[in-house]
């Protein structure tokens, strides 16, 4: 089975953020290729339940993020990345 006449014709320095999780078309040759190094630096979350936002959490690469209770609700979470 193939699949062509994809709607989206992009090329792949206009990819970004919203191209995730999403069949797209793209025409070139690649010439050369690298690593890919996270971009993100300072986050912050925002609660879900009473909408408080959390941060700046400073972010390293090799560093996984864990949050604790919310200061306004003492809830555990839900968090949304801001």
């Amino acid at each position: 089975m193939r699949i062509k006449d994809l709607p989206v014709d992009d090329k792949i320095r206009d990819l970004r953020q919203m191209h995730l999780n999403e069949l797209i078309k793209i025409k070139g040759v690649i010439t050369k290729r690298s690593n890919v190094f996270p971009q993100l630096k300072k986050v912050f979350y925002n609660c879900v339940k009473c909408g408080n936002k959390l941060g700046p959490i400073f972010v390293s690469t090799n560093m996984e993020v864990k949050l604790g209770a919310c200061v306004i609700c003492q809830s555990n979470g839900p968090y949304v990345l801001d």
